[in-house]
């Protein structure tokens, strides 16, 4: 598979490459194009993905071809008011995948097929040539920028990019362990919180936004911000795997 490395924007400032950021676009391609391109804008992105020709009839290719947008070694502006860790700013430290998907706030769209297989190739080509990118570097802009942002969204195929080797997803037997273990008494929120602040999540305030936050990554089935034994039980789960 090729990038089209049609690259419309470039930075006067480095940055090393610690973070990969999956985004959604929320617009179709021609809209995405013109708003990660235009000269003075407040937006960019080091590659975009579209989506398939029938679905987005302005994406004028037969095969889904990633763009890349802003070379590599560039900063992009991507990830905005962002934290993860000890570290803020992640447009210093990060490439950006924006992928067209043209979900708005009332309704999440799924990714089609081929759209995800070269999501899935553009991951791995990045993660092969920056191994310091850790499996839970790689984020969702709503995990980075909590309560701000929920893009890529509930239909983001996490698991199915952690088969593939890209990211973080936890093992199943810690779940089901945890599960039986809180069944009889489940963490307090700020005991759950204090694990997601251990995992990476910052974020101070209500905490049913970062609840809802990890639960659109990890357990996107119910994203209400509620606690549960299961979503107790993934955080959990979690940091013992990684951290």
């Amino acid at each position: 598979m090729d990038i089209n490395y049609n690259t419309h924007l470039s930075y006067a400032k480095n940055f090393r490459q610690r973070f990969l950021i999956l985004h959604y676009t929320a617009g179709n391609y021609q809209n995405s194009v013109a708003a990660l391109t235009s000269k003075g804008g407040s937006v960019s992105a080091h590659y975009l993905v579209p989506t398939l020709k029938e679905i987005d009839p302005t994406y004028p290719e037969n095969n889904i071809i990633p763009f890349s947008l802003v070379p590599e070694e560039l900063r992009a502006w991507h990830a905005g008011v962002s934290a993860w860790k000890n570290r803020t700013n992640l447009n210093d430290c990060s490439i950006g995948i924006e992928n067209v998907n043209m979900a708005t706030d009332e309704k999440f769209e799924p990714y089609p097929d081929k759209q995800v297989e070269v999501i899935i190739w553009l991951c791995n080509n990045i993660l092969s040539r920056y191994p310091d990118i850790s499996p839970t570097n790689v984020l969702g802009h709503s995990d980075i920028a909590v309560g701000r942002k929920i893009d890529p969204g509930p239909l983001f195929p996490w698991e199915r990019l952690y088969k593939e080797g890209i990211g973080a997803w936890y093992n199943q037997t810690d779940v089901d362990r945890y599960k039986q273990q809180f069944l009889k008494e489940i963490p307090t929120v700020a005991n759950v919180v204090s694990k997601l602040h251990d995992y990476g999540y910052r974020y101070d305030g209500d905490a049913r936004h970062i609840l809802s936050a990890f639960q659109m990554h990890f357990r996107p089935t119910d994203y209400s911000g509620k606690l549960d034994v299961e979503t107790a039980a993934i955080a959990y789960a979690l940091v013992d795997k990684y951290i």
